[in-house]
Order: C-alpha cells, then sequence, then structure tokens
C-alpha cells in the first residue's frame, strides 16, 4: 500500500528537533538536513545504542519498514538513500504522479517532433522557380509527385530516428536506476557484516570480514557488466 503520510509535514509538536537547534517538519526536510547537517550533529542522534531518526520515523510516521531498515543502519549516505528510495517509490506509485508523467513525456514528445518537423522544412530548400514563358514551361507532373514523396519519406526518416533516441533514454534511466539499487543493496549489507562484526569479535575474524566483503564487490562487478553490456 502506498503511505502518504510519509509525504506530508507531522502534526504540530511532533517536529523533529535537531541538536544544533533545527526543527524539521517532513521528510524532504530530514535528507536536506542529512545532506547538510555537521558530523557532531548526525553523531548525536545516530549511536550503537539508538537511531533518533528511525525512532521519529516509527512514532510519527508509524511506518515500521522504513523505521527497521534506518535503525540497523550507521552511515550517513545509506541512511540518506535509503529513504530517498523509499520516497520515490511512493511518489511513483502515486496516481496523480503517473498521470502527470504521462502528460509531461507526451508534451515533450510532441515538442521534439515539432521541432523535427522544423529542421526538416530548413534543410528542404525548393529551388527557386525562373521567369520563363508559359509556352516553354512543360513540367510533368510525376516529378512534382516523387519530389513530394521524397520528402514526406525524409520526414518519416527523421521522426523515426527521434523515436528511436527517446526509447534509448529511457532504457538508459531504468539501467542507471537498477544500478543505483543494486549498490544501495550491497551498502546496507556491508553496514550490517560491519556492525556485527563490531559488536562480536569473537565469532567474526578480520579475515571473515574481508573475504565477505570481496565477495560483495566482485558480485557488484559482474551485475554491472551484466546491465550493461548484456541486459537491454
Amino acid at each position: 500500500m502506498i503511505d502518504i503520510k510519509l509525504l506530508e509535514n507531522v502534526p504540530k509538536g511532533s517536529e523533529f528537533v535537531l541538536s544544533n537547534g533545527r526543527t524539521l517538519k517532513n521528510l524532504y526536510e530530514l535528507t536536506n538536513a542529512l545532506n547538510s547537517i555537521d558530523n557532531a550533529t548526525f553523531s548525536h542522534h545516530v549511536t550503537k545504542e539508538r537511531n533518533d531518526f528511525s525512532n521519529w520515523i516509527l512514532h510519527v510516521f508509524q511506518n515500521e519498514a522504513l523505521a527497521k531498515k534506518i535503525s540497523r543502519l550507521k552511515n550517513r549516505k545509506v541512511i540518506l538513500k535509503t529513504i530517498n528510495r523509499a520516497l520515490s517509490e511512493i511518489n511513483k506509485e502515486k496516481p496523480e504522479t503517473k498521470t502527470k508523467k504521462k502528460k509531461v513525456k507526451a508534451i515533450i514528445d510532441e515538442s521534439k517532433k515539432q521541432e523535427a518537423k522544423k529542421e526538416v522544412k530548413s534543410i528542404i530548400v525548393k529551388p527557386k522557380k525562373k521567369k520563363i514563358k508559359k509556352a516553354e514551361v512543360k513540367k510533368p507532373r510525376k516529378e512534382k509527385s516523387k519530389s513530394n514523396k521524397s520528402e514526406r519519406k525524409y520526414s518519416k526518416e527523421i521522426l523515426e530516428k527521434v523515436d528511436e533516441i527517446l526509447l534509448r533514454e529511457l532504457q538508459i534511466l531504468k539501467k542507471e536506476e537498477k544500478i543505483e539499487e543494486i549498490e544501495l543493496d550491497l551498502e546496507e549489507k556491508l553496514q550490517l557484516v560491519k556492525n556485527h562484526s563490531t559488536g562480536s569479535h569473537e565469532f567474526f575474524s578480520k579475515e571473515f570480514v574481508q573475504g565477505i566483503a570481496a565477495g560483495f564487490l566482485i558480485t557488484l562487478i559482474i551485475t554491472l557488466v551484466y546491465v550493461k553490456f548484456i541486459a537491454i
């Protein structure tokens, strides 16, 4: 289900107050704060024993799934990416957002097609007619029709190329989103391994942790190569 509450401002009195005095009313302001606050402020709210951001999301926004993910994380960058991904997924699922995207895409496509038509018209320069006597003008109608057909054919080829470029751009965007999701998942797993290793030195040795990290990195490289050169 779509949790619209994550996109709204919290009720008065439920704002998040940072240790530097700054007040946050929604998750968008939290993501901006994570980008700008200093390390001392971040470390005050995220420690080994607690995660104030996770508690705020759980008790105020009442989103247990996102709060659980944040509670396991101690890295500022990973926390920021996790929240941004959750907000992005909600925005994609909203019906009005999908309608707006379709309208914007239709407008962009139509605009590009109109520009392509103008470009075709500017490229095709009609020859100047020479002023000669009517008795000497005996141009067959077939030549004119052939010229019109060639112009239409050229215009159609231009439009097909424009559509092909748009399709390639959409495919590239999808690949970038997939790569970003893979990177985020790997960062979360590495963070979990790091947390376990620092909490129980007897069970996880330094060599074991290094082996796990190397395995994740190799998996990431193989996945990126697959997405870039094989997957379409």
